[in-house]
């Protein structure tokens, strides 16, 4: 199942997840991990300073063989580890079909937060 495993779409073997990736070339499976100790909120940053991240998403295949994203969070960090802070959510992310797609995080100083945009997308 993809979700929690850190594989290459070549290494799947089950026909969904080859389909899954097919769809969506650029992105990656989600290695899910349980962090009951996760810090909540992110650490402030500098005018324009950006930082690597990525947005989850769930696969669902539709009846008509199309593949929807359903997002469900954007995470600070290097690799594509979506962090679960309860262990009900851990297990409900580890059956779901789950791929990250890199994005930048950019200060706002301003707003005073994170953004996934960068400033000429605003």
């Amino acid at each position: 199942m993809l979700g929690n495993e850190n594989r290459n779409p070549q290494e799947i073997e089950d026909v969904d997840e080859v389909k899954a990736y097919a769809a969506l070339e650029t992105d990656q499976p989600a290695n899910i991990i349980l962090a009951e100790d996760l810090e909540v909120g992110l650490p402030k940053g500098k005018e324009g300073e950006i930082r690597s991240g990525f947005a989850f998403y769930e696969l669902v295949e539709k009846k008509n063989g199309k593949i929807e994203e359903h997002y469900i969070t954007s995470q600070i960090g290097d690799r594509p580890v979506l962090k679960s802070r309860f262990p009900k959510q851990y297990e409900r992310w580890c059956k779901q079909k789950i791929v990250a797609k890199p994005i930048p995080f950019v200060w706002d100083n301003e707003r005073g937060f994170w953004t996934d945009k960068l400033p000429e997308n605003r």
